[in-house]
């Protein structure tokens, strides 16, 4: 070992065995101090001025009724007293006149044997010691009173202690008692406790909703879920109760919203909600099809998986909002609402700068999406995917890159002027349409022109609403026009009550007639 190495050892060494030296030294110089103190304090002290107890005049001694053998029994001889005992003893007497605990039995000994005196007096010099020397006040009764003293100095400090945890206590619970006093005063807490307790008393019967069926009526019945739990609460006061319970419902809800995952996106004006895996989404709601046999594989698509993209924009002012939304063609009813699958909503107008920042990440999910995977009769199977669009003139042409209605050319799918609107055979397009004749970009999404398809409902609603106003404004002239809405009305059409506008269903019944 180096000398380096060595010396910070062996200095570490010598430093330990000094430290020990002199903790040692302060032990016993402690040790010294605590037997000075204690020899100090049992030194004998003259007393000249104590006395001796007299004997009563009514019975013996109180040396004489104490004195007893080694058994514990009163010895039959009383011990004579000497006039050397009458002296004032050489020490110090302790003396404590506290009246001695004693039970009904013990009473009757003690009355035999004591004087009739409610105090007495404890020599504890004459107690026995375990010290050496003669029998007296020794070291080993010192140290049990410091004992007792230290327990006694432990007690104190519990009782503090436990004074404080309980002062907590009642502070928590006057808190907790104001606040149960304040709900007992809440009109809302007596009704929700009201709800709770009826809720509990109805006896449950075979009529109650499953979570899935509860779930189904609420969304068929067009009602919000804060209205289904207020007649959840309802129905009780009526004997009802065929509502599910409402935990159930929305773990039901959160189950199956797993697969589709929306997120908001962007902050600000860029924010909008979003879905973030697109594929499963697709791949659920197809596998539910299958799995319950309304998925339709037409042979007559070019691909057996037909997706169709639309989008639109409602609302006035600030409560604009456009919607992104995903529709199945392999079912029966494929235009019914309930097969529209919502990809994204934000804030804003359809026009393609918003739909490019805000539905940005949809759109390049959606240009990788060429085929899904299921599982058709226990075989997994891949089968490809045919992306349409189905949209109104604005959201279309936002979508393809095409400047709008308002360009040179205002259809994005020909090469028609706005002077030529009305000629019969017009060229289509080429696909993908190259930046000009009022194209400014390339599509956002990709899908061939020829798989754009004109949106038949906005046509057929628009023209459908301009030739009955031509109507009625022709009946009007010719005072005819209380009969034409009189046949309106048999049909059941009637103008909407905020806008004075006909609906599709309306349109329908007209060419239906």
């Amino acid at each position: 070992m180096t000398k380096t190495k060595l010396l910070p050892k062996t200095h570490g060494k010598r430093g330990a065995e000094e430290a020990k030296k002199r903790r040692e030294e302060r032990k016993v110089k402690l040790e010294r101090a605590r037997r000075a103190k204690l020899a100090k304090k049992t030194a004998p002290q003259p007393d000249t001025d104590a006395e001796m107890p007299q004997p009563s005049e009514e019975g013996p001694s109180t040396s004489e009724a104490t004195a007893q053998d080694n058994d514990g029994r009163p010895s039959s001889t009383p011990t004579p007293m000497t006039p050397q005992e009458t002296d004032a003893p050489s020490v110090d007497m302790l003396e404590t006149d506290v009246p001695f605990p004693s039970t009904p039995a013990d009473d009757d000994q003690q009355a035999e044997t004591m004087p009739s005196t409610s105090t007495a007096r404890c020599d504890l010099m004459a107690t026995p010691s375990t010290s050496k020397g003669a029998g007296g006040f020794g070291l080993d009764d010192v140290h049990m009173f410091d004992e007792l003293r230290r327990r006694h100095v432990w007690i104190e400090e519990e009782l503090q202690r436990q004074r404080r945890s309980n002062a907590f206590l009642r502070k928590q619970l006057k808190a907790h008692r104001d606040r149960s006093t304040s709900l007992e005063r809440s009109a809302s807490a007596c009704r929700q406790r009201k709800a709770l307790s009826d809720v509990t008393n109805t006896q449950q019967g075979d009529n109650r909703l499953s979570a899935a069926n509860d779930l189904l009526i609420t969304l068929d019945s067009g009602i919000s879920f804060k209205a289904r739990e207020a007649l959840k609460r309802s129905f009780p006061d009526q004997g009802l109760d065929v509502w599910a319970p409402t935990r159930a419902v929305k773990r039901l809800k959160v189950e199956l919203c797993e697969a589709v995952t929306f997120h908001w996106m962007g902050n600000g004006e860029t924010r909008a909600l979003v879905c973030i895996d697109v594929r499963a989404m697709i791949e659920g709601r197809l596998q539910d099809l299958v799995n319950s046999g309304r998925l339709k594989l037409h042979q007559q698509f070019v691909s057996q998986i037909v997706l169709v993209l639309t989008g639109d924009k409602g609302g006035d002012g600030v409560a604009a909002t456009t919607k992104l939304g995903l529709v199945i063609g392999n079912v029966e009813h494929p235009n019914s609402p309930k097969n529209l699958s919502i990809l994204g909503i934000f804030f804003g107008n359809d026009d393609r700068t918003n739909l490019e920042n805000k539905f940005g990440s949809i759109f390049a999910q959606l240009n990788q999406l060429k085929t899904v995977s299921l599982e058709i009769a226990g075989r997994k199977r891949t089968i490809p995917v045919q992306m349409l669009l189905c949209a109104d003139l604005k959201f279309t042409s936002a979508l393809m890159g095409h400047q709008g209605s308002a360009a040179t050319f205002p259809c994005p799918l020909c090469t028609a002027r706005k002077n030529q609107l009305t000629d019969k055979i017009v060229d289509a397009r080429p696909s993908p349409p190259p930046p000009q004749n009022s194209y400014i970009g390339p599509p956002l999404v990709n899908i061939a022109l020829a798989d754009v398809v004109p949106p038949s409902f906005h046509l057929l609603h628009g023209n459908g609403q301009r030739i009955i106003d031509a109507i009625c404004s022709e009946a009007d002239a010719r005072g005819k026009g209380d009969d034409v809405r009189k046949r309106l009305s048999d049909a059941g059409v009637r103008r909407h009550t905020r806008t004075k506008q006909f609906t599709g269903g309306d349109i329908y019944k007209i060419l239906a007639h």
